[in-house]
């Protein structure tokens, strides 16, 4: 056997001291994951309810004329939003997103308790109390400012 010199010795000194190769097994941040998941199959959901009833009057969520198209792209971004939930696609944007999405729900959901409208029309032609959605909007919120994304 021909002795070892040079770069090659270089090369057996490092691997001959690092640590036996163990494969990653660190999982990403549970909680947000879980978390991540649920709000995306809602989102999926009730862009899947919303888009059945375009151009009703069970969407327009200030009460304002919203045409058709406007009401068609807000359920696709909310539908492409929860598949990104759900998949896990580029967590810290989606995050961000999500954020951005659920604080104008909140608005759009606390104008309708304001008005006293008796549905939020948040899942179509179910109707939903805006309080509830209200309150489901502050505490996703709330539960995403806690649990983020790793960075």
């Amino acid at each position: 056997m021909e002795p070892i010199v040079g770069r090659q010795a270089q090369i057996a000194k490092v691997l001959s001291a690092s640590p036996p190769f163990r494969p990653n097994t660190a999982r990403p941040f549970a909680p947000y994951r879980m978390f991540s998941v649920v709000l995306g199959l809602i989102f999926l959901t009730t862009a899947i309810l919303k888009s059945r009833f375009i151009g009703t009057a069970f969407l327009s969520p200030l009460d304002l004329t919203l045409t058709a198209s406007i009401e068609l792209l807000l359920a696709e971004c909310e539908f492409v939003l929860g598949v990104c939930l759900v998949s896990g696609i580029v967590p810290r944007i989606c995050w961000r997103f999500t954020v951005l999405l659920l604080g104008a729900f909140a608005v759009a959901s606390f104008y309708k308790v304001f008005v006293g409208a008796r549905s939020c029309g948040c899942a179509g032609n179910i109707e939903i109390s805006p309080w509830y959605s209200l309150a489901f909007n502050f505490v996703a919120l709330g539960v995403l400012t806690f649990w983020q994304p790793a960075k």
